[in-house]
């Protein structure tokens, strides 16, 4: 392997120390050809070279190396490419919609000319029939139940001011065709909107075309693109999520938990029996017409009501969407789950092949004829898989953020971002060991990763003297380490042992009013059965929904009837202190502060010696 042009060609000495240590780890043509690559600062033939191919290893440790290798920095975020990130992430967006669009002129016309063949006509009935009878009836006063907000920013709602008081205190926004709910939403929570109409007016609703389209980091080639919301349309779209992923999981796709699709992933590397799939862009290629084709009326009415029709790209252009809905939406992670579950089961009918399935969003796991069929089914439906994150056969598959090779977990890690704070050391050195010691089958670390880790500890006490060594459960508030290495004091009352760790703590501020006493409530009635809303007024079909607007909204609750008040018996509480027992004080977005704190632990994973 030729010398390094330069020490730290990663823009950070500690990350291309790293990477180097790890080189060291394998001698196979694959990694030598990396090294090359990262030696002579080749950022854009690094990234673009093609993983390792499993069939060409025949032990799951030289896989994993080599593996790590290829996966390492793709997400590194500074790496010096040649690549306009935010532009192939848009120009991605420009192509999703031009799928969607064909897509949907496809399938309209299949519908109308029945040029559809028997055996896709078969699986779309199916899956229709599949999702009707998982969903069963819509219902506003359901929805409602669960109607929130989401936790990022929203539409004249920045990042930093994401916290739900800040969100309770704005002049909402929503779209045209949202406003009729969002009113409704709004009215039944009677201080809320008693304090919009003080605040702004009859007019206390801001009618925005649509979403905002922005990119975020996604890996090192490329930004990926959501859709920021307004307030009131992911208020409700939340609702409407939450009714999916509760009706799906009494099929059995639970998509609280990913451990299923784990399983079957690790299954599939050993028995060959079960594939992963990948697909290209499926958040943004959900098409308008497989959702009209697919959903219940009342279900596809309720979410035309509330979806963002049109968004604003980042030069202030409005376009018009041709798919349903988008990454930031509300409920589309359940909607292309529902989806691709539905399809799945319908193909596995058809065929007539049982077997497990695996659905958690696009992450797709199923029988080998079922995925074989699922393949040649989907680009019918405008969805495209991707062929190189696909795994038909072979020893390895990935799901859900695990990857087996034979049954051994291979799963890498990776380094997003230049490690400069303590706490992006901290991370980086744990990372390593646990690294180490999956390798070993958490028996004990793999000593082969001791030199880049030594490294990256060295970093750490050069910015620290004193770090604080926890057990496994604490993650990155302090170095992982093993009992005898970190020697905390017994705490003979507890009889636990006392664990130092740092805490991040944001700024806090104490604040008062309507919007902090609605944040609290709100908390509340999600953990809780407290109900903050009056009577309900929805009714489960269209028309009567329509009917229901200028209803008359009762008193409510009466453990509640606090929010049936005034605003100025409100202020009165608040000022009064009540606030304080409902948890008054504000955790902002803001650069944290690290302070060290302690508690008591009972048992202490042991991670093993370095062997």
């Amino acid at each position: 392997m030729s010398r390094a042009k330069s020490r730290h060609p990663l823009r950070d000495p500690l990350v291309s120390d790293v990477f180097s240590e790890l080189l060291k780890l394998s001698t196979t043509p694959f990694a030598i050809a990396i090294g090359e690559m990262f030696n002579e600062k080749a950022f854009t033939e690094l990234v673009n070279f093609e993983p390792p191919k499993p069939d060409l290893y025949d032990s799951a440790q030289a896989f994993s190396v080599d593996y790590l290798l290829s996966e390492v920095l793709s997400k590194y975020d500074s790496l010096p490419l040649s690549i306009d990130r935010k532009k192939v992430a848009l120009d991605k967006f420009q192509t999703a919609e031009d799928i969607c669009r064909s897509a949907n002129s496809s399938l309209a016309d299949s519908v109308i000319r029945g040029t559809l063949t028997p055996y896709l006509r078969d699986v779309l009935f199916t899956a229709r029939k599949k999702i009707a009878d998982c969903l069963g009836p819509f219902s506003w006063d359901d929805a409602e139940r669960h109607f929130c907000f989401g936790p990022g920013a929203a539409v004249s709602v920045p990042r930093r001011q994401s916290d739900a008081f800040y969100k309770f205190g704005v002049k909402p926004t929503v779209t045209t065709n949202a406003l009729l709910p969002a009113k409704i939403a709004i009215k039944r929570i009677p201080a809320w909107h008693d304090f919009l109409r003080a605040k702004f007016g009859d007019d206390f609703l801001e009618v925005v075309p649509g979403n905002k389209v922005v990119t975020v980091p996604k890996n090192a080639k490329t930004e990926r693109v959501i859709a920021i919301e307004p307030l009131m349309n992911i208020f409700i779209q939340k609702g409407i999520g939450s009714m999916i992923r509760f009706r799906l999981k009494r099929q059995g796709v639970d998509l609280d938990d990913q451990t299923l699709n784990q399983r079957l992933a690790r299954e599939g590397s050993l028995s060959n029996s079960l594939c992963t799939v990948d697909l290209s862009m499926a958040s943004d290629t959900i098409c308008y017409k497989i959702v009209e084709l697919l959903l219940p009326l009342d279900w596809f009415d309720a979410m035309c009501r509330v979806r963002s029709p049109r968004g604003t790209l980042p030069d202030g252009r409005l376009v018009t969407y041709h798919k349903f809905s988008s990454m930031g939406n509300g409920f589309t992670f359940e909607l292309e789950s529902l989806i691709f579950w539905a399809i799945l089961k319908a193909i596995q009918s058809s065929i007539g092949e049982k077997g497990s399935i695996g659905v958690y969003g696009d992450d797709l796991i199923a029988p080998i004829n079922t995925t074989r069929a699922l393949i040649e089914a989907l680009p019918k439906f405008g969805f495209s898989p991707n062929s190189k994150k696909t795994f038909l056969e072979g020893p390895f598959r990935e799901s859900c953020g695990k990857h087996y090779f034979r049954g051994v977990d291979v799963t890498p890690f990776y380094i997003r971002k230049p490690c400069r704070s303590l706490l992006d050391k901290i991370g980086l050195a744990n990372n390593i060991r646990l690294k180490s010691h999956v390798e070993l089958r958490g028996n004990a670390c793999d000593l082969r990763f001791k030199t880049a880790y030594d490294a990256v500890l060295r970093s750490v006490f050069r910015m620290r003297r004193t770090v604080p060594k926890v057990p496994l459960e604490f993650g990155d508030a302090g170095i992982l380490s093993n009992l005898d290495e970190a020697h905390p004091s017994w705490n003979r009352d507890l009889q636990a042992w006392n664990v130092r760790h740092f805490v991040s703590l944001r700024e806090e501020r104490n604040l008062d009013g309507v919007p902090l006493l609605l944040k609290s409530l709100l908390t509340m009635d999600q953990g809780t059965s407290l109900n903050i809303r009056g009577p309900s007024p929805y009714r489960r079909t269209h028309h009567q929904f329509e009917g229901d607007v200028e209803r008359r909204f009762g008193s409510g609750s009466g453990q509640l009837q606090l929010l049936r008040l005034g605003l100025s018996s409100l202020d009165s509480f608040l000022f009064s202190g009540g606030i304080r027992d409902l948890g008054g004080s504000l955790t902002r977005i803001g650069d944290p502060k690290t302070v060290l704190g302690t508690a008591p632990v009972t048992q202490w994973y042991d991670l093993g010696p370095w062997l």
